[in-house]
């Protein structure tokens, strides 16, 4: 079991130091895989692809499904998912098998990234208190990547030479995809996700799931929270759904300061009749000379149409044309009314 420090006391005890590899490191078994050696600095962001193993550059990280992983502060590994962005990227660690072995993704429950802590993040390593050097521990990892396959993956060596530069050596290898597999479930999470806006095409979004469900008939059906119709956002109550379905609208709250659910809430409900709806058009300002959008600075307590609760925020949109785009959502679906 590593000693945990954060990295600020690693730094300041931090010397020069050569490479760090474990002596038991189970790739000397077998190392079959992609090999990337990758040079960091605690100043910047690196965006890894698993397909190739291969670092990309990365804009807007939000909005780009090239890359799977990323680096930062030296050691902090992020996943493409959950809470870090919506790229739908899921890991399990390895613990208990040799490299070479891992040949096929395990049955299990797959995590991400969550308010908790980065699944990956800083447990790939312990930290030697008497030589003061970073270590990659026995853990592997295999993660499903935004193409949908599954790659076993670890860090296999360190090297820094100073306190804010050095040098990691990853690898990485596809392996076949499991039998059956499960995703952790999003209840008490906060996650990002998109939402395709299309003019036309109604698109369903299940809040307890925290993603884009099949939809056949929504007037009908309780498997959905959210449907959007280009910019306006309905809800699965009132007029347009079978559920429970209502929002309250807070400006300038912020989001992660929301820790209850409030007894003073104002609930509405979709009333096409009353042109009245729970999300409707308010999130966003509409500019008739630029025909741009640009969001609001607000957030939505909603009921969910199973008759729970849930937090959302839009918090990036983009738009191809007149007729489509795509949202970024931020959501926390609870079964309580604590968040």
């Amino acid at each position: 079991m590593r000693v945990f420090l954060s990295l600020v006391v690693f730094f300041i005890f931090l010397s020069i130091i050569g490479c760090s590899k474990n002596e038991n490191d189970p790739l000397s078994a077998n190392e079959e895989g992609m090999t990337l050696k990758l040079t960091v600095n605690a100043a910047d962001v690196y965006y890894i692809r698993l397909q190739d193993l291969s670092a990309v550059e990365v804009t807007d990280p939000l909005w780009d499904d090239s890359w799977d992983l990323s680096i930062e502060n030296l050691t902090d590994i992020k996943l493409n998912g959950g809470s870090t962005a919506p790229g739908q990227v899921f890991a399990k660690m390895v613990d208990n098998m040799q490299w070479g072995d891992i040949s096929t993704a395990p049955e299990a429950v797959y995590g991400t990234d969550d308010q908790y802590g980065n699944y990956i993040g800083e447990n790939w390593y312990y930290y030697d208190v008497n030589t003061h050097s970073v270590n990659p521990n026995d853990n592997s990892y295999v993660i499903r990547a935004t193409d949908g396959s599954y790659y076993k993956f670890r860090v296999k060596e360190t090297v820094f030479t100073s306190r804010t530069d050095g040098e990691l050596t990853l690898i990485s290898s596809r392996v076949n995809d499991p039998a059956s597999a499960e995703t952790a479930d999003v209840t008490g999470r906060v996650l990002t996700a998109r939402f395709p806006l299309i003019g036309g095409v109604p698109t369903f979004f299940s809040l307890p799931q925290g993603k884009v469900v099949d939809v056949t008939d929504g007037s009908s059906s309780l498997a959905w929270d959210l449907q959007s119709d280009f910019v306006t956002i309905y809800a699965n109550g009132g007029s347009s759904g079978p559920g429970a379905a209502a929002a309250a609208i807070y400006e300038d709250l912020d989001f992660d300061s929301v820790m209850v659910m409030p007894l003073g809430g104002i609930f509405v409900e979709d009333d096409s009749t009353m042109g009245k709806f729970a999300i409707g058009d308010s999130w966003y300002d509409y500019n008739p000379t630029t025909h741009t959008l640009s969001l609001k600075p607000v957030m939505y307590l909603l009921k969910t149409a199973d008759g729970h609760f849930a937090k959302l925020q839009i918090i990036a949109a983009d738009f191809a044309g007149q007729n489509g785009g795509e949202a970024i959502i931020k959501v926390e679906y609870v079964t309580g009314t604590t968040f």
